[in-house]
C-alpha cells in the first residue's frame, strides 16, 4: 500500500508546504508543472515549482507580515493618514483627527492586532462625552478597522458590530441673561470670562474665534476668514467699544499668529470648565444665539445682523440689492450696551 506523503508543516504562522499530484482518466499519476503547493489558514496561496520555492515565499510573507503584527495604533493612523486622507473630504479628516487627539489616547501604543471589542467600547464609552460625538469616534475606529483589514492585519474586524447610540435630544438654545451678562463684567479677573464676554459681543461661530489672524485685527473692526457658508467668509465684524481692551490684551498675549493660544476643541474645554465653575448651563455656541438675540430685542436692522454673523439673507431683496456700509455695522453692534 502507497504511504501518504506527509505535508511539510512550517513553522507557526506560515502555513502548510506540500506535494500535490494529480490522476489522469486512468488513475495514473501525472505530473504537475508546478506541484508544490503552499495553504495558509485554509487559503490556497500559490504553486511553486519546487518546495523551496514555496517555502520561501511562505517565509517572506511571515516576514512582512510580522511586522504587520508589531504595528501600534498610531502607526495605523499614519500610514491611514497617508494613503487615505485623501480619498474623503477634509471636514471628515479633521474629525477622525480631533477624536484620535482626544479619546484614543490610551490605544497609542497597543499593537492593532491585539486590540478587541473591550478595547474600542472603553474609547467610545469616555465620560462626559455626548451620543454624537461616540458615535463620530465609532465611525473613526470602523475607518481604522477597514484599512488594517486590507492592510491584512486583522482577521475580523471588531468594531463592525459596536451598535450606533441613538441620537441625544437636543436641548433649546438658551442665551445668556443680561443679569449674567452683568456677573461676567464684573469678575473679569477670572480665567477665560473674557473668551466669553468677546463671543457674546462679536457672535463669531465657535470654530471662528480660534482662527482670527492678528494680522486681521484693526481697532474697530477684524476680518474673519469665515466658515460654513459662502456669506460668512472674509466677513467685517465690528468691534464693541466694551471688548477692544479684551481683545488688546489677547493680542498681546499672543503666540503664534493667531488671536487664541489653542484651537476649538481647548477652547470649548476652557469654556465648559468655565460654566462649571460659575454652576450655569450654557454651552458655547449660545453665545453666539446670546449677540443675535440681543440686537433683535433692541430693534436692529435685520440685515445688518445677517451681515456681521454671516447669514445669508432670506429673500432676493436682502442677498442682491440691500447693501450696508461698514458704519452701518458698525452703530448695529453699538446698540447693545
Amino acid at each position: 500500500m502507497r504511504r501518504k506523503r506527509r505535508r511539510n508543516h512550517m513553522p507557526k504562522g506560515m502555513g502548510t508546504v506540500y506535494e500535490k499530484k494529480d490522476k489522469d482518466r486512468y488513475g495514473n499519476y501525472t505530473k504537475r508543472k508546478k506541484p508544490w503547493v503552499w495553504y495558509l489558514k485554509g487559503k490556497y496561496m500559490g504553486s511553486f515549482s519546487t518546495r523551496e520555492e514555496a517555502e520561501l515565499e511562505a517565509r517572506l510573507y511571515a516576514r512582512d507580515h510580522k511586522e504587520s503584527d508589531d504595528i501600534t495604533f498610531s502607526q495605523l493612523w499614519e500610514l491611514w493618514q497617508d494613503q487615505r486622507a485623501d480619498t474623503i473630504s477634509p471636514h471628515t479628516v479633521k474629525n477622525y483627527e480631533s477624536k484620535y487627539r482626544t479619546y484614543c489616547k490610551p490605544l497609542y501604543d497597543k499593537p492593532y492586532k491585539s486590540l478587541r471589542p473591550k478595547d474600542f467600547l472603553d474609547v467610545i464609552n469616555a465620560p462626559n462625552v455626548s451620543n454624537g460625538t461616540k458615535n463620530n469616534t465609532i465611525k473613526f475606529l470602523r475607518a481604522l478597522d477597514r484599512f488594517a483589514d486590507e492592510l491584512d492585519i486583522i482577521n475580523k474586524k471588531y468594531t463592525k458590530n459596536i451598535k450606533m447610540f441613538k441620537k441625544d435630544k437636543k436641548r433649546e438654545n438658551v442665551p445668556f441673561s443680561e443679569k449674567e451678562i452683568r456677573y461676567l463684567w464684573e469678575h473679569l479677573d477670572i480665567q477665560d470670562v473674557d473668551l466669553v464676554l468677546i463671543m457674546i459681543y462679536t457672535g463669531l461661530r465657535p470654530g471662528e474665534l480660534p482662527k482670527v489672524k492678528l494680522k486681521d485685527i484693526h481697532e474697530d473692526y477684524f476680518i474673519t476668514a469665515g466658515s460654513k457658508t459662502d456669506a460668512g467668509k472674509n466677513r467685517y465684524v465690528p468691534i464693541h467699544p466694551r471688548i477692544k481692551d479684551l481683545i488688546k490684551k489677547r493680542v498681546s498675549l499672543a503666540k503664534k499668529d493667531t488671536l487664541l493660544n489653542y484651537q476649538y476643541n481647548q477652547m470649548r474645554e476652557r469654556f465648559q470648565n468655565l460654566m462649571e465653575k460659575l454652576g450655569w448651563v450654557h454651552h458655547l455656541h449660545e453665545c453666539r444665539h446670546t449677540f443675535i438675540t440681543r440686537l433683535d430685542d433692541v430693534g436692529a436692522n435685520k440685515v445688518c445682523v445677517q451681515k456681521i454673523v454671516g447669514h445669508k439673507g432670506i429673500d432676493v431683496t436682502d442677498q442682491v440689492y440691500t447693501h450696508k456700509t461698514r458704519q452701518q455695522l458698525q452703530d448695529t453692534v453699538r446698540l447693545l450696551t
